[in-house]
């Protein structure tokens, strides 16, 4: 038992030296990157949705964040959808909408839209899915332009 013990903890010793190893040091002078803050994504974001992982586009868009920390999906000819954020952290948002009448299948309702984009330099890149009120899924990227006033 003492020999199973030892040779346990010898392991996990070696293998946190190891982590420790790989951990890249804090350069002097280098700043921690800042989270994303609301006042990030505030405003209109224009980009477009494209099917899969290819570059064909779905349907244009506009994501807008207000003030108030509300936000919304405007499609074209379409009254904005609200979207809800789920969760911000590090350089990411996850937001989802629905239901809402899709763009891509006349007469089906998108039921729920799951997001997570990654904002830097005022661009905005991620990816979604989409499920329909018959159970069918779409699964993209997008991609979005900070709209500056």
């Amino acid at each position: 038992m003492h020999r199973t013990l030892a040779g346990a903890l010898l392991l996990v010793t070696a293998l946190s030296s190891i982590a420790t190893a790989q951990a890249r040091p804090a350069q002097q002078g280098e700043k921690k990157a800042a989270s994303l803050t609301w006042s990030d994504l505030a405003g209109d974001w224009e980009g477009q949705s494209m099917r899969g992982k290819s570059d064909t586009v779905i349907t244009q868009m506009t994501l807008s964040f207000s003030a108030d920390k509300k936000a919304s999906m405007k499609l074209p000819n379409r009254e904005p959808v609200p979207m809800r954020v789920v969760a911000m952290g590090g350089d990411s948002v996850v937001v989802e909408a629905g239901p809402y009448p899709s763009v891509t299948r006349a007469g089906h309702t998108v039921t729920l839209l799951h997001e997570v984009a990654h904002v830097a330099n005022h661009k905005m890149t991620g990816s979604f899915t989409a499920k329909f009120d018959d159970g069918q899924t779409i699964d993209g990227t997008t991609k979005a332009s900070h709209k500056m006033k």
